[in-house]
Formats: structure tokens, C-alpha cells, sequence
């Protein structure tokens, strides 16, 4: 496992280094131990200043309803992922993780 995980960061550290400001991810599932989670890791693990930002269902347990209704209520329709994410890039940050 350590070697892959050399393997990978080595051949992505350019990659991110040159080509990468920010990364978002969006999830119709809990961030919380998803790929949300796990995308977290690579700033950390390149040694890179990337913010990332994290869009997802809340970690708690979901009211019933249609996948719709659910992704609206979490704010994840098309509209307000836009907004989330322009809001995102447009501030100055340090490499940190956000959830907004």
C-alpha cells in the first residue's frame, strides 16, 4: 500500500503543482468517509497549497423524501453548487478544507 501511495503522489504532485488552484468535489452522499474524504487527503499528502472545498449531504440522518428533494434541501441543485462554488474560488485562501 505505501509504495502505491508513492507511486500515485509522485506522479500527481507535478500535475497538482502546476495545473490545480482549487478542487471541489460533489457528492449525493455524506462527505463523512466518502470521496469527499478521501480527496481531502492529497493537498497533505503532495505537500501542496490547494484549497478544497467539499459538497455533500450533511452528516446526520436524512429526513424522507425524493433524491430531488433531498439535494435541494442540502443545497445541492445546479444553481446553488454554482453559487457555492464561485463563492469558493473568488476568496483568498490557504490550503484548507471547506464545507459551505
Amino acid at each position: 500500500m505505501q509504495s502505491q501511495k508513492l507511486t500515485w503522489c509522485s506522479f500527481y504532485k507535478s500535475f497538482f503543482k502546476r495545473h490545480t488552484k482549487h478542487i471541489v468535489t460533489i457528492e449525493d452522499n455524506v462527505i463523512q468517509g466518502g470521496a469527499g474524504s478521501y480527496v481531502n487527503e492529497i493537498p497533505h499528502e503532495l505537500k501542496i497549497q490547494t484549497p478544497v472545498l467539499n459538497l455533500g449531504l450533511p452528516d446526520k440522518f436524512q429526513d424522507h423524501g425524493t433524491r430531488e428533494q433531498l439535494l435541494e434541501e442540502a443545497g445541492l441543485t445546479a444553481e446553488e453548487i454554482l453559487k457555492r462554488i464561485e463563492t469558493f474560488t473568488q476568496k483568498k485562501q490557504s490550503s484548507q478544507v471547506y464545507s459551505l
